[in-house]
């Protein structure tokens, strides 16, 4: 047997997470079958807080009707983090505290690679005056620890005042330089786009394209993109290059597994986020989503065995 594996996820609930996503609960149901087959011992956490000297007071899993709580302390051989917690600099966890701050913090994105994320600034009193440098005409305001495409804005750059700040107090924002997708990815698409691609323990596993709604430049689905299966054979080389020149800085993490998402600005492919804790696939994906949940369970033997 492999495992046990904590799973803590972001909703206080089983219930709440079936309620809120429930293609998402269906495809961790799905994940939880097959690591049965596979003799992998997934535990599903919904209280972070239940975590106390190293065990877990109790968990969650699956069963035909939904999920049952099991009231058995355990101390699991690995953390996986679907949210931001003090479980971050725990042992035993997939992704280390490095990663998880590099993909959670926008900022930090662009100091770590600034050849490769478009020119960003601290949205700031003190920066109003230098947001007039940025390249673009429009520039894209998001929160700096931001998730899931959530008070995202695209504004003129002229419009970011002091006054304009008001709006944005109560957490960071972050100002950042337009990425111009609209000619699309090689032969693949003619439109704006983001390509996301998957990183297990430095392989590519898998990848896709999300296409924003008609008008839009937000390519993230809960605001209305849509998903676009690809072979990976088609992209150009030169997001490859990108993705290569990523994962080096982390190449010392094991085991690892996020997310880039790109998008292309004529022939150059521009880093938009990476991502620690991506969502699980949907189930209506087919062989992408069977793949990817294999290829996550293989990731896990690996750790653990």
């Amino acid at each position: 047997m492999v495992g046990p594996i904590a799973i803590v996820m972001s909703q206080r609930t089983p219930e709440e997470f079936k309620q809120t996503n429930p293609s998402a609960f269906e495809s961790c149901r799905y994940l939880s079958k097959v690591a049965v087959e596979r003799n992998i011992d997934l535990r599903w956490i919904f209280l972070d807080k239940t975590f106390h000297n190293g065990t877990f007071d109790s968990y969650w899993s699956f069963t035909n009707d939904g999920m049952v709580e099991k009231r058995e302390p355990f101390a699991p051989a690995l953390i996986v983090l679907r949210l931001r917690s003090e479980l971050l600099d725990k042992e035993k966890r997939l992704n280390d505290t490095i990663l998880s701050h590099v993909c959670r913090d926008k900022l930090k994105t662009y100091e770590l690679f600034p050849d490769s994320v478009k020119k960003t600034l601290l949205l700031t009193p003190e920066n109003v005056q230098h947001v007039k440098n940025l390249a673009t005409d429009l520039i894209v305001v998001k929160p700096r620890y931001g998730l899931e495409g959530k008070n995202i804005h695209i504004v003129k750059k002229d419009d970011i005042t002091e006054e304009f700040l008001k709006k944005f107090e109560e957490e960071e924002y972050i100002v950042q330089e337009l990425i111009d997708s609209s000619k699309g990815i090689g032969t693949i698409l003619k439109q704006r786009h983001e390509l996301r691609v998957y990183i297990f323990n430095g392989r590519i596993q898998s990848g896709y394209l999300r296409v924003p709604a008609e008008g839009s430049y937000l390519s993230n689905i809960s605001l209305g993109a849509k998903e676009k299966m690809i072979d990976l054979k088609d992209v150009p080389e030169s997001a490859f290059d990108l993705i290569k020149k990523i994962d080096h800085h982390f190449t010392s993490i094991v085991p690892r597994m996020y997310c880039i998402d790109i998008m292309f600005e004529g022939e150059k492919p521009w880093i938009v986020e990476l991502n620690d804790s991506p969502g699980f696939p949907d189930l209506g994906v087919g062989q992408f989503t069977i793949d990817w949940h294999d290829a996550l369970l293989d990731l896990f033997s690996e750790s653990v065995s």
